[in-house]
């Protein structure tokens, strides 16, 4: 048996993939063979991003990497996609805040056309076809789910459950909540004034950013905030510096006071 791809000869009649190239070796292998596949809307790329057959691309917010993800929640090396036997797997590089798949954390696994992988802030698309084929929009992506209303009861059993419309709950509540059940955890942010993250341990809100801001000034440009949407993506501890270091409670008060301040200048 040989190799079509790199032309090596193969005794063990047994084998599925070439033990040097990876590629399938029978036939019915062949035919569902991933050659090719993006990863769209990736930050600083146009549309897409080409992933090639046998090749390895390593993500992070290093200028080095393959595919590079310009934020400080996203690690130097910070997950890797590579070609292996066929198809495109995902390894997180041992990254402090985790990658995810289709909102799920995970260390290795392979990837199917559709799936969202989030890695800090960037959520981006695999597809196996290429933009402006045809077939392009008959695969939804895996993560679209109904605009949801905040729900302590829900939250308190499925930390999953809390997302909803900003437009519906004003974040303020949300920090308020996790300060009264000393909860940790990851919140997402997005809306049309930008992308944010707020990291929380036991009710204390001890780092986030929001665009180019960082600390309190992302907490308050984040909590003026009427329309977006919010999640939770992890209900784990971060790992991340701790920047503020101000009680939540008395961070939140402030923040309103200087709000009802504008207005009333505006008003004046």
């Amino acid at each position: 048996m040989e190799c079509i791809r790199c032309g090596a000869k193969i005794a063990d009649e047994e084998l599925r993939n070439c033990p040097v190239c990876k590629m399938p070796l029978r036939e019915e292998d062949i035919d569902t063979l991933v050659d090719k596949a993006y990863l769209c809307d990736v930050p600083g790329s146009e549309k897409f991003v080409e992933l090639s057959w046998g090749q390895s691309y390593v993500m992070g917010r290093q200028d080095s990497t393959d595919i590079v993800l310009p934020n400080t929640t996203v690690s130097r090396a910070h997950a890797r996609i590579e070609w292996d036997g066929g198809q495109f797997f995902i390894t997180d590089l041992n990254a402090a805040n985790g990658t995810f798949v289709n909102k799920v954390r995970v260390q290795n696994g392979p990837l199917v056309d559709g799936d969202i992988v989030s890695i800090g802030p960037f959520d981006m698309t695999y597809r196996t076809k290429e933009p402006g084929d045809k077939i392009w929009g008959d695969v939804e992506t895996k993560n679209v789910e109904p605009t949801q209303v905040f729900n302590p009861e829900v939250f308190g059993a499925q930390p999953s459950a809390m997302r909803g419309d900003l437009a519906k709950t004003n974040l303020v509540e949300i920090f308020q909540f996790m300060k009264s059940n000393n909860k940790s955890g990851t919140i997402r942010v997005n809306s049309e004034q930008g992308v944010g993250e707020v990291y929380a341990c036991d009710g204390d809100i001890i780092n986030a950013y929001f665009g180019v801001s960082i600390g309190e000034s992302a907490i308050s440009e984040m909590v003026a905030l009427k329309t977006g949407r919010f999640d939770l993506v992890s209900d784990a501890k971060p790992t991340c510096e701790r920047i503020i270091t101000v009680d939540t409670i008395s961070l939140l008060l402030e923040i309103m006071r200087q709000q009802d301040e504008s207005k009333r200048d505006e008003g004046s």
